[in-house]
Order: C-alpha cells, then sequence, then structure tokens
C-alpha cells in the first residue's frame, strides 16, 4: 500500500491535477511524465496535448490580429475612397464653376469688342474712331490678361508647374517690382516706396515674383488714395515680405473668400472693370506650391497688408550681381524681325 500510493496515487493525482488546470485554461504549467510506465506515457500524451493547445491558441491569436489589422486596413481604404470621391465631386463642382466664371468674363471683353469693331466700320468721325480704337485695345487687354491668367490656373492645378528653388538677395526681386510698378503708380497719384532689404532667400526667383506682381498690382489697383509700401521683416530662421496699402481695407467674412477663383469684394464701390479675380487665387496656389505662407491682415477704411514668408539662408558674396537692364524704348531696333507661323491672320 505504501508502493501504490507512493508511486501510484501520487502520479495519478498530480495527472489529474495538470489535466484539470489545463482543462481550466492553465496552459503554462508543464506536465512531468517521467517513467516508461502507462502513468507516464498518459503523461507525455497529456503535454503533448497542452502543446498542441497552446500552439492552436496563438494561431488563433494570430489570426484575430490579421483580422483586426485587416478590419482596419478596409476602414483606412474606405476613408481614403470617401476622401477622393469627395474631392472629386469637389473639384467637378470647382470646374463647372470655374468654367461658368470664365465663360462669362471671356464673353464680356469678346462682345465689347465685336460692338465696337461693328461701329468702328461706320464710323467717319476721326476723334470717335480713335475713342473706339482705345475701346478695342482695352477690351484685347482684358481678354489677355484673363487668358495669362486662366494658364496660370491650368497649370497649377494640372501640377504641371515646377518650382526651381535657388539662392538669391530679395533686393533684386525689390528692385524689379519697383521698376515695374513706378509709372502706373504715379498716374494714379500714388507714393510707391519699396524699402530695399540685404537679405538672401532661397524660392523660386520666377514664381516669387509673379506673387509679388499680383499684390502689388492688386494694391495699386484698389487703392484710390495714399500709396503703397512694400518692405520685408525678419522673422528667423524665415522672411516676411510685406505689401501695405492704404485702400480700402477686406471685410472680415471676406479674407478667405478673396483668395477663390472669380471672387471680388462686393459692395457699393465693387466694379468689375478693377480685375478678374484671379490675381489672389494664382498667389494662393502658387504659396502652397512653393511652401510660402500667404497672410493677410486688413483694416476697414485704413488698409490692407498681404504678407508672403519664406525660408532665409546665409548671405553670399562671392556671387557676382547682375546689374539688372534698363527700359529699351525699342527693342527692335537694328534687328531683322521673322515671323513664322501657319495662321494667315496671325500673319497679317
Amino acid at each position: 500500500w505504501l508502493y501504490v500510493g507512493g508511486n501510484i496515487v501520487r502520479r495519478l493525482t498530480a495527472l489529474n491535477d495538470k489535466m484539470l488546470a489545463i482543462a481550466g485554461g492553465k496552459l503554462h504549467l508543464p506536465v512531468a511524465a517521467e517513467g516508461s510506465d502507462e502513468i507516464a506515457a498518459m503523461g507525455r500524451a497529456v503535454e503533448v496535448f497542452r502543446r498542441n493547445a497552446i500552439e492552436l491558441e496563438q494561431l488563433l491569436e494570430e489570426r484575430k490580429e490579421t483580422a483586426a489589422r485587416l478590419e482596419q486596413v478596409v476602414e483606412e481604404r474606405t476613408r481614403e475612397l470617401s476622401d477622393k470621391n469627395r474631392r472629386l465631386e469637389t473639384a467637378d463642382k470647382y470646374k463647372s464653376h470655374f468654367l461658368a466664371s470664365a465663360s462669362h468674363d471671356l464673353r464680356q471683353p469678346l462682345h465689347a469688342l465685336n460692338l465696337f469693331v461693328a461701329q468702328l466700320r461706320a464710323e467717319p468721325d476721326p476723334a470717335e474712331r480713335s475713342r473706339l480704337v482705345a475701346r478695342i485695345d482695352a477690351a484685347i487687354n482684358s481678354m489677355n490678361e484673363l487668358f495669362g491668367s486662366l494658364l496660370d490656373m491650368t497649370k497649377l492645378d494640372a501640377g504641371i508647374l515646377e518650382s526651381n528653388p535657388a539662392e538669391f538677395p530679395i533686393a533684386r526681386l525689390l528692385q524689379r517690382i519697383e521698376m515695374t510698378f513706378a509709372e502706373a503708380a504715379r498716374e494714379k497719384g500714388l507714393r510707391l516706396r519699396v524699402i530695399s532689404s540685404s537679405a538672401w532667400v532661397r524660392s523660386d526667383f520666377i514664381l516669387l515674383e509673379r506673387m509679388l506682381l499680383n499684390l502689388v498690382s492688386n494694391a495699386i489697383r484698389y487703392t484710390a488714395r495714399g500709396g503703397v509700401v512694400i518692405g520685408c521683416r525678419y522673422r528667423s530662421p524665415h522672411l516676411r515680405i510685406d505689401v501695405c496699402d492704404s485702400g480700402p481695407g477686406v471685410p472680415e467674412d471676406q479674407r478667405r473668400k478673396i483668395f477663390g477663383e472669380f471672387y471680388q469684394i462686393t459692395g457699393p464701390a465693387a466694379d468689375r472693370r478693377t480685375g478678374l479675380g484671379l490675381g489672389l487665387a494664382i498667389v494662393d496656389r502658387l504659396g502652397m506650391l512653393l511652401g510660402h505662407a500667404v497672410e493677410l491682415n486688413s483694416r476697414l477704411g485704413r488698409g490692407s497688408r498681404f504678407s508672403i514668408t519664406l525660408p532665409l539662408v546665409r548671405e553670399r558674396y562671392d556671387v557676382a550681381e547682375a546689374p539688372i537692364a534698363p527700359a529699351i524704348a525699342d527693342p527692335a531696333r537694328g534687328k531683322l524681325v521673322v515671323v513664322i507661323d501657319d495662321d494667315a491672320l496671325v500673319l497679317d
């Protein structure tokens, strides 16, 4: 009985306890299987069952994690598809609005041009003919401006316009802006002040110039009296270019809208002849392309400040500055001009 109690009953009791523990989910408890008798064989069988149960549990856990990851991927893809659908719907609405607005603004100068040309054919008075020619010239300029802006917007929307960043002194760009708008400001009786700077920046010279051209053009166009000031402020590691005017200001509820296509400020003083509503939209798109923040601060009746923030770089003294060529009165003098085209109207 001592032998039976110590070698058989004890081992069977221990094996039974392990089996109950395994059945209760405690798979981490190993089963002893010493010896070569039937009890040891039972213990080895239970150990094999325990290990198989552990592998099965791990496999189920892996499948559960895989299913969770798959569900997460499906949710992410679903959200992406929903976002793409929303963007496509927005783009479709934008395209329709863009085409409708462009067609409207394009038909106006075309309609006026047709009327002026028809009137010019039957007008005997030389003074009136000169006035009609001036009106025709204004209509053509309006169409050229619209076509140029539409082409810029198309390039930006299509993503085919690429930036070529380089390091250059901002003074060179400011000087070009001053030369471009000095006469326009003088004709309106406005003061144009450009404050030079010794800072060097990193940007695309041509695209940044286009942004400033649009901002300064708007400032002069909408300012009736006073002036326009262009200057720079250091905001290390950036430089902020400010275009300040003494115009009517922008109402707070329209400060975001004016960066949309074909949007112009409404009010008693609104005039469709003041622009097409694409200048600031182009500035906004170019700012996103270049990574330059565009900001607006304005006070009604006091004026506005449009700002472009771009990265500063260390000043360089080893680069020879190319002088800016003065305006040439007659660039064709002394030159042979050859016109090659397959359109008879263009040749004429």
